[in-house]
């Protein structure tokens, strides 16, 4: 058995349309005997992670690790290479540290807020936490996804 890295892009959406869409890339480590077997297990895997509101945007890459899996040294599972002209400074700006806006307010999206721990708020679509039970004064309670922080699937 050969060890093998793939990353895949999803979209997660919600119904209710206060929430902006994210992107997710996902990557998974996985064995298997071959590069067209890895390719099978990685659509299958992939193919299941999706719901109503995670859909799978057929682009993906699977490529075989140098090295076996090992606790004892840091594994490199994927990257992420992106083409550009852009500067560093540029880069970091607009594709590293601006996965999401500080705030809502800042780009005219509205604030879509769960529970963030420690008796604060925090929201989904932006970096922004606040003070207080937030989510509890939301307009539309009626998605329980809307009370509480989703946990991620456990894989």
């Amino acid at each position: 058995m050969k060890w093998y890295g793939a990353i895949g892009l999803f979209r997660h959406t919600r119904r209710d349309k206060r929430f902006v869409s994210r992107y997710e890339e996902r990557v998974i480590l996985l064995s298997a005997r071959n590069p067209a077997s890895a390719e099978r297990k990685v659509l299958r895997e992939f193919q299941a992670y999706t719901s109503d509101e995670v859909s799978f945007l057929n682009q993906y890459e699977v490529f075989e690790l140098q090295n076996a899996p090992s606790s004892r040294a840091a594994l490199e599972v994927a990257w992420l290479m992106r083409t550009t002209t852009a500067k560093p400074r540029d880069y970091v700006k607009t594709l590293w540290s601006d996965l999401k806006p500080k705030s809502c307010d800042d780009v005219g999206w509205t604030h879509c807020w769960h529970n963030g721990g420690s008796k604060t708020s925090a929201c989904y679509n932006c970096l922004e936490i606040r003070p207080g039970q937030l989510w509890m004064k939301q307009k539309d309670r009626t998605s329980p996804s809307n009370t509480t922080a989703r946990k991620p699937r456990q894989g």
